[in-house]
C-alpha cells in the first residue's frame, strides 16, 4: 500500500517583493515551472535524484474532481478550493517510492 501525504502552505505576505520571487509557488501557471522535484524511496524517506519525474509529479487540475485512490472513503478534491492547479505527489504503483518538490525562496526581514 502506498500512502499520500498532502501539504498544503498558504502565503499570507503582502509584500511585492515576495510575490516577485514566488512566481508559481501556488501551481496556478498548470506547470511545475520553478519547482524541484525529487524522487527516491522509502523508509525513511530518501530522494537524493534531482528532476520531475512525469506520474510522480502530476499537476491536476479542477475539473479532475476528487482523488480516485480514496474514493468512496473520502472525498479528497485534487485541488484546493483555492486555485485552478495543485500538484500531487506519488502513484499507485508499489515497491517503496518518494517524491518531494523543493521550492526556494528569500526571506527578508
Amino acid at each position: 500500500m502506498k500512502w499520500l501525504f498532502l501539504i498544503f502552505v498558504t502565503f499570507g505576505l503582502g509584500s511585492d517583493d515576495f510575490f516577485a520571487q514566488c512566481v508559481n509557488s501556488d501551481f496556478e501557471s498548470g506547470s511545475l515551472v520553478n519547482w524541484m522535484g525529487f524522487t527516491g524511496d522509502c523508509c525513511g524517506i530518501n530522494t537524493p535524484v534531482q528532476g520531475i519525474v512525469n506520474g510522480r509529479h502530476t499537476i491536476t487540475q479542477i475539473s479532475n474532481g476528487f482523488d480516485p485512490q480514496v474514493l468512496p472513503c473520502f472525498d479528497l478534491p485534487v485541488v484546493s478550493s483555492e486555485g485552478d492547479f495543485s500538484c500531487r505527489l506519488g502513484n499507485s504503483n508499489i515497491g517503496a517510492e518518494a517524491e518531494r518538490l523543493q521550492f526556494d525562496f528569500l526571506v527578508t526581514p
